[in-house]
């Protein structure tokens, strides 16, 4: 082989010998991956939260329509509706307050176990608690008062209001609500959105579907403000679900009586007014 080729290998080799890799990154480089991953991250974190509102979303429509389909199921056999919860020291059925007998009579077509009354929305079948009403540590033991016990599962109860025994609730919307035998379409579950008043001066609202953080008033558990409501899902008699976003609905408190559905009241003490 030719001198100066062998020299070219020789020199080729020699640089090859020289060369050592470098170690890890340099502080500059590290800053720069960081920065990236911190705007991906500021990117995707409001992607993820509409995901996963949208996902809720889907659950709790789907349990309204299988809490239904139960109610239509146990009509067919009985040939008529579950009683709701009448309280008779308030004349009047209270549709947020949600009782193990009703819950018990649904329990053979929902195929969930019978309750005793005891337990915390924590622990009761996923199928009968409102999945935004989950993520709210409030209200997770039964109550029992006037006799009764119930839970705040975030859902209503909304058939049969409209029957002759109810005597302080008022039917403001007649159209909205399924009847005792269910002789036309109505309401039959939704998720609870109501506004309640104490001696004429306001309570608050309740509900459970809300955007972001929500300054509840300690002594009832409502908001001060209905603004972070998003949407309310109605369960209907002929099966059907509907999504009412919160631009439908007008909650503002001048209009309660025209734009709720149902009323419950003991004049000068209480109004509590549903909205399905």
């Amino acid at each position: 082989m030719p001198r100066k080729r062998v020299a070219e290998i020789e020199r080729f080799m020699e640089r090859g010998r020289s060369y050592r890799p470098r170690d890890g990154f340099t502080l500059v480089e590290l800053l720069v991956v960081i920065g990236i991953i911190a705007v991906l991250v500021g990117i995707l974190l409001p992607s993820l939260a509409k995901v996963r509102q949208a996902a809720l979303n889907t659950d709790c429509a789907s349990q309204l329509r299988q809490l239904a389909t139960a109610c239509q199921m146990y009509l067919g056999e009985q040939h008529y509706y579950p009683d709701p919860l009448f309280v008779p020291a308030l004349s009047g059925d209270v549709p947020s307050t949600i009782s193990p007998a009703l819950l018990n009579e649904l329990s053979p077509y929902l195929r969930t176990p019978t309750l005793l009354g005891s337990e915390s929305t924590t622990d009761m079948p996923k199928i009968l608690i409102c999945p935004f009403r989950s993520q709210i540590e409030l209200f997770q033991q039964p109550t029992s008062s006037f006799g009764f016990v119930y839970w705040i599962t975030g859902y209503a109860y909304c058939a049969r209001v409209n029957e002759s025994s109810n005597i302080t609730g008022t039917v403001l919307n007649a159209g909205d609500i399924a009847d005792a035998k269910g002789r036309h379409r109505g309401v039959l579950w939704a998720d609870t959105l109501m506004y309640s008043t104490s001696g004429g001066n306001p309570i608050g609202y309740s509900f459970f579907h809300l955007s972001g953080g929500i300054n509840f008033n300690p002594t009832f558990g409502t908001s001060n403000t209905y603004q972070p409501w998003t949407c309310q899902h109605r369960a209907w008699s002929d099966g059907s679900v509907d999504e009412v976003n919160s631009g439908d609905v007008n909650l503002d408190a001048s209009r309660v009586t025209t734009c709720a559905s149902y009323r419950l009241s003991i004049p000068g003490v209480f109004d509590y007014f549903y909205y399905f």
